[in-house]
C-alpha cells in the first residue's frame, strides 16, 4: 500500500527491514506468527547446532530482497504490483509443515507445502485478514498467490486463469533461479547460521546488475556482464550447500528417522486438515511428541525417537537419487561494449514496461 513504513524489524542478515502498519498487523496473525516456531533447516540443527533460525525471519528477508529487486528493475513504481510482490513473498512459506521439508512429500502429497500455502491465503482472505489491502487493490489476492506459489500449483486452483508476462516477471523476482529473493536469502541465511561460508554470495552486486528490457515484445529480466560472477556465485553456493547441508548424510539420516517416526505413529492427517487447525502445529509440538516417545519403549516410534533425541545410533543415510534437472531458463548477459538500449526495440520510457 502507499502508506509510509512506520514499523521495522531488525534482522541479523539484512539489518532493519521496514514494513507498513498494515503489513505489521498481518505478520502478527497466528498463521504468520507460527513461522517463528518452524526451523528453516528442519533437523539440521542436530548436525549444525547453530541452524536454529526460523521460517519467519527467512520470510521477512525474502520480502526485503524482493522489494530491492523490484525497485532496481522499475524506475516507475506500480504500487499494486509492488504490494502484491511483498505479500506474495511473505506468504510463500505459509504452508510448511513442522520441520519444513523433512516429511513434506510423505504427509502432503502432490504440490506439498505450496498447496497448503494457497489454502491458507484463501482462508485468510475469507477471514478478512487482507481486508485493508483489498480495499485499495480489489484484485490483489490472486496476484499474491501467483507470486507465492508455482504456476502449476496456481492453475490447479484456477485452471481458467493464466499469468500475464508482467506477472511472470513478478513471480520470478521471488523464485528465479539466478536472482530470486527466496534463493538468495535462504542460502545466505543458512550459511551464516550453520557457520559455513559456502552459501555466501555477492547478492548486492547481483541485484545492482539486474535490469528489465522488452525482448520480442515481452519483459525480460537481464543481467549486465558485471553481474555474471555474482550470478555464478549464487549457483555455486547452492551446489555446495546441497553437498554440505541439505543433502549431507548425517542430516538425511535424521530426516529419515523423523519420517519413519511419523509413519509409525500416524499422528495426524495434515493433507486433509483445514487451515484453522493446521496453523496450530509447529516444531515445538512435534519435538514434544518424539521426546515423550523416547521415554516409552511401547511407543510405535520408540527407536526413531531415540535417534532424534540422540539416545540411539543414527540410521544409515538414505540413498539420495538426483532427479533429472529441469532446463534452466535462458539468461541474457550484456557484453561490456553493449548498452541496455541496444536490446530495446522501442523507447522504454514510452513503452509498456515503464508502466509495470
Amino acid at each position: 500500500m502507499s502508506s509510509p513504513s512506520k514499523e521495522r524489524f531488525f534482522d541479523s542478515l539484512h539489518g532493519f527491514i521496514h514494513v507498513s502498519p498494515e503489513e505489521k498487523k498481518l505478520l502478527e496473525h497466528p498463521a504468520f506468527n507460527r513461522l517463528h516456531y518452524l526451523h528453516q533447516l528442519g533437523l539440521a540443527y542436530l548436525v549444525y547446532p547453530g541452524a536454529t533460525h526460523s521460517r519467519f525471519e527467512h520470510t521477512l528477508g525474502v520480502m526485503h530482497l524482493a522489494t530491492k529487486i523490484y525497485d532496481q528493475l522499475f524506475e516507475k513504481t506500480n504500487f499494486f504490483h509492488r504490494q502484491a510482490l511483498r505479500l506474495g513473498a511473505l506468504c510463500h512459506d505459509l504452508g510448511h509443515l513442522p520441520f519444513s521439508h523433512t516429511a513434506e512429500n510423505l504427509l502432503l502429497g502432490e504440490y506439498g507445502h505450496e498447496k497448503k500455502s494457497v489454502e491458507l491465503i484463501l482462508w485468510l482472505k475469507k477471514e478478512k485478514v487482507f481486508e485493508s489491502f483489498e480495499k485499495v487493490y480489489p484484485d490483489l489476492i490472486k496476484l499474491v498467490i501467483k507470486i507465492a506459489v508455482s504456476p502449476h500449483v496456481y492453475n490447479s486452483y484456477f485452471p481458467k486463469d493464466s499469468y500475464t508476462d508482467e506477472e511472470l516477471v513478478l513471480a520470478s523476482i521471488v523464485s528465479g533461479d539466478y536472482f530470486g529473493s527466496d534463493r538468495i536469502d535462504y542460502l545466505t541465511r543458512d550459511s551464516r547460521s550453520t557457520g559455513l561460508s559456502l552459501g555466501l554470495c555477492d547478492f548486492a552486486q547481483l541485484i545492482e546488475m539486474l535490469a528489465i528490457v522488452p525482448i520480442e515484445q515481452k519483459p525480460v529480466i537481464v543481467l549486465k556482464e558485471e553481474g555474471l560472477l555474482a550470478a555464478e556465485g549464487l549457483l555455486m553456493a547452492r551446489h555446495y550447500m546441497q553437498q554440505r547441508v541439505y543433502k549431507y548424510p548425517a542430516v538425511l539420516s535424521y530426516n529419515e528417522a523423523l519420517k519413519q517416526f511419523l509413519v509409525k505413529t500416524n499422528l495426524l492427517d495434515f493433507k486433509n486438515m483445514g487451515p484453522a487447525e493446521y496453523i496450530h502445529y509447529t516444531d515445538a509440538w512435534l519435538t514434544q511428541e518424539f521426546l515423550q516417545a523416547s521415554y516409552s519403549p511401547s511407543s510405535p516410534g520408540f527407536l526413531e525417537a531415540l535417534i532424534l533425541t540422540k539416545k540411539g545410533e543414527k540410521q544409515p543415510a538414505v540413498k539420495f537419487i538426483r532427479s533429472k534437472q529441469t532446463a534452466l531458463i535462458p539468461l541474457i548477459v550484456l557484453k561490456k561494449n553493449q548498452t541496455l538500449e541496444s536490446l530495446v526495440p522501442v523507447d522504454i520510457d514510452k513503452g509498456l514496461f515503464s508502466q509495470i
